[in-house]
């Protein structure tokens, strides 16, 4: 789908909302957002050439903006608007037409009857125009607001009929924060508190409490990295307020975070910019930093489509030592000191080459190579992103022996993450039966021992066979990869089956089943991980699933695993995955016909907060009959960082 184009096919569809006046007068108005509503509806018509029509895009601003108003409108433009095309009937849940929402106004974090849904008594919430002040004033005639558990159905409602090109941006704040500034905050703390029974008539289809979300992931806020419905670009964290204030280039009030995200957004490639590329260029401010969250946040902006090879390109960062430019990668990822990048610009020329001058965790600095080139860095376009020309990292590199099947449809090597050598050195085998089904066949490593044999696989379309090779050899690279240095004593983790419903806290029973690094598990039956620190660091833990059929590697780490864990108080000395608040167990299940297979569990911890994007990937093959699977129950300096990692074997009785 072209979305640079206008045609009487158009393929987005929008509900953009902007609240600067609440009927309840003990509500501050605010003076930007309906400015901000209609630039973003602007920029959709002019610069994405979205038709301008109400059956495109449903703007609702300050007293259209009502309680009823947002959700009739979420329902009819959205979820039941037979014009927006589901593609994702037809088996690609990523190619559905683009749907947009925008919300510029207040948000607050009310208090409400703890239940499944807000289990610390709090919900985060947007507030519509007839928003109720506090429970302490008459509010006849008054609603209240939307809670996060609402919005967050009303979203994967509509991925389920639409698909999950969707992309949600938010203007406003849901938690009070700390501000220390003079411009107005887009955060009401006067709201009425949420009653329990809520929106239970939308939420359960007007079944009773509370029983078909009981099988939905619930998330316990906005913000919620595993989301797979939609990709929310936020204005600010959760401890943060977002604000607005007055614009002098445009001589009009404006929220900070949508004057910056439009600005962007129109000098932005969208054949080449993700999500995660436009939250990086959008501006940071004191105490209000822009966020980006959600499963695909490496999608390309706005049309879902499959993303290039991991780690082909990275954006340029602010933040360099002089003279050099940074980049969004680090040694998680690879990088070491002999790294050399190509930085391009957004027409592929070459800006210039570059080595590594610093590397950390998450990312490096950069240098050119020639001093004589040194003030090239500080004339690098924002747009620029860098790619390797060499990692110089023997870890990194793949070597591939290719029969005569394969090695003529092989196609460009240069810059890759895999070398072409004989059998006898080779990690893996790569044979071809008919066009485009191939076997790889592991002739080393861990995957030699767990999965011997060749695995069948199919190029989904527009893949490349060299950049699936990058791919398992970035599967192979992070299953095996660990901290070169001195590693973390007293960082454990087990898994043992849990009992209970969910909704009234789970119980481990039984022993540890994790065994010389290996854990039998049954299929269909529920289990939990348990992440013990005993070392002297303040760590966060990340949960990774390697699938060894289809070289995806899937985040498993829980949403409430934002916080770290600690020797000493306040931090937790242990954590749960599977079983902590709104999450569900992991469960196993084999094919037909099949009594055993096997997939891989890595631990990662580290001394900063990661971005899973650095390690997880999707499968750039197709899904084939017959695989083992996992599921999930629905509902800076002195940087350490370590791994562990243990063998699933899965068996049926």
């Amino acid at each position: 789908m072209n979305i640079n184009s206008a045609s009487t096919e158009c393929g987005v569809f929008a509900l953009i909302i902007g609240i600067d006046e609440y009927s309840s007068p003990r509500i501050l108005n605010l003076g930007g957002c309906v400015n901000d509503a209609n630039a973003f509806k602007n920029y959709l018509t002019d610069s994405l050439n979205v038709l301008d029509s109400p059956e495109h895009i449903k703007l609702l601003t300050n007293a259209a903006a009502q309680r009823e108003d947002i959700l009739k409108a979420f329902n009819t433009h959205l979820i039941n608007n037979d014009r927006i095309r589901n593609i994702a009937s037809g088996g690609d849940i990523t190619q559905g037409d683009t749907i947009i929402v925008f919300f510029a106004g207040h948000g607050s974090d009310p208090k409400t009857c703890e239940n499944m849904f807000a289990p610390r008594g709090i919900a985060e919430t947007i507030c519509p125009y007839d928003q109720m002040a506090d429970d302490s004033v008459e509010q006849e005639g008054l609603s209240h607001g939307i809670p996060h558990y609402t919005v967050n159905h009303l979203f994967r409602k509509l991925a389920e009929k639409k698909g999950n090109n969707i992309t949600a941006i938010f203007d406003s704040c849901h938690s009070g924060g700390v501000s220390r500034e003079k411009s107005t905050a887009r955060y009401c703390s006067s709201v009425a508190s949420i009653p329990a029974e809520l929106d239970h008539a939308l939420l359960f289809d007007g079944k009773s409490f509370p029983f078909r979300a009981m099988n939905e992931e619930i998330p316990t806020g906005f913000k919620h990295r595993r989301m797979g419905s939609h990709v929310l670009l936020a204005a600010c964290r959760d401890s943060q307020r977002a604000h607005e204030t007055w614009s002098t280039g445009e001589s009009r009030v404006r929220g900070r975070f949508s004057e910056s995200l439009e600005r962007n957004l129109k000098k932005a490639n969208l054949e080449t910019t993700t999500y995660r590329d436009i939250i990086d260029r959008v501006d940071r401010w004191t105490f209000q930093e822009p966020q980006v969250e959600g499963e695909h946040k490496d999608r390309l902006l706005f049309n879902g489509t499959y993303p290039h090879r991991p780690g082909s390109s990275w954006p340029i960062i602010k933040g360099a030592s002089p003279g050099c430019i940074r980049v969004a990668v680090g040694s998680v990822e690879g990088v070491v000191m002999e790294t050399e990048f190509r930085v391009e610009c957004t027409t592929n020329s070459t800006v210039g080459y570059f080595r590594v001058h610093k590397v950390e965790l998450d990312y490096s600095d950069l240098e050119a190579k020639s001093k004589n080139t040194h003030p090239i860095a500080q004339f690098i376009p924002g747009e620029a992103k860098a790619k390797v020309s060499s990692w110089n990292n023997d870890q990194m590199v793949l070597r591939v022996f290719l029969d005569s099947t394969t090695d003529n449809v092989i196609g460009e090597t240069t810059n890759r993450r895999f070398i072409k050598t004989n059998r006898e050195t080779a990690h893996i085998e790569l044979s071809q039966s008919i066009p485009g089904s191939f076997v790889v066949t592991w002739l080393s490593g861990t995957l030699q021992e767990f999965i011997p044999g060749g695995t069948a696989l199919s190029l989904k379309p527009g893949i490349l066979l060299a950049d699936a090779i990058d791919v398992v050899a970035h599967f192979n690279y992070f299953l095996n990869v660990h901290h070169g240095g001195t590693p973390i004593e007293g960082v454990t983790f087990e898994m043992h089956v849990l009992e209970g419903e969910l909704f009234k806290g789970r119980m481990r029973v039984g022993e540890n089943l994790i065994k010389a690094k290996v854990a039998h598990v049954q299929e269909g039956v529920r289990y939990g991980i348990t992440v013990y620190n005993q070392s002297q660091y303040i760590l966060y833990a990340y949960l990774f699933y390697f699938d060894a059929d289809n070289f995806s590697i899937q985040d498993w780490t829980d949403p409430h695993m934002q916080t770290p864990l600690g020797p000493t108080p306040p931090h937790r000395k242990e954590c749960a995955f599977g079983y902590g608040p709104n999450v569900g167990a992991f469960q196993f299940i084999l094919p037909d016909g099949k009594k055993e297979d096997a997939g891989f569990l890595k631990l990662v911890v580290s001394t900063k907060r990661l971005n899973s994007h650095l390690i997880k990937q999707e499968s750039p093959f197709n899904d084939i009959a017959g695989r083992f699977k996992f599921e999930r129950e629905k509902l800076d300096e002195g940087d350490v960082w370590g791994t562990d990692s243990i063998v699933i074997i899965a068996k049926r009785d």
